[in-house]
């Protein structure tokens, strides 16, 4: 899957490009959910916060006017090497408090990004001997 794939928990999870507000870390901040399962995501930011922290973060879906607010706990950083721009440091967060609509947005959204994955049509088959027919 090149958008989307299976997480260990089982959970999927897509890759995205989505605006994050993570105004609880101080002055309003904006920065970037790089992808996102219904369990938590992966916010793309060049100061990723100590493993435990709580923030509260909100952010809208793609084609959803609604905002997601979830508050989330790091469980894991990450730290690129090198000053090239962008890069993928960043925190895995866990969503703690987030809303059961909330979370049936996110696992619509996902689903439908992981069918779009998967096209269906029908392909014909190659005929190799029409390559070494003469015309």
């Amino acid at each position: 899957m090149s958008d989307a794939d299976r997480r260990r928990d089982g959970q999927d999870r897509a890759d995205v490009q989505i605006n994050v507000n993570l105004a609880s870390l101080g002055p309003y901040y904006l920065s970037k959910l790089t992808n996102i399962s219904v369990g938590g995501a992966f916010i793309q930011h060049p100061n990723p916060e100590p493993v435990g922290t709580v923030v509260n973060i909100s952010f809208k879906l793609p084609n959803d006017d609604n905002l997601i607010k979830t508050r989330a706990k790091v469980v894991w950083k990450y730290i690129q090497g090198g000053k090239a721009l962008p890069n993928g440091t960043g925190m895995g967060i866990e969503f703690v408090e987030i809303s059961k609509d909330a979370r049936k947005r996110i696992l619509d959204y996902i689903q439908n990004i992981l069918n779009a994955d998967h096209d269906t049509t029908e392909v014909s088959p190659i005929d190799t001997n029409r390559e070494h027919q003469s015309v």
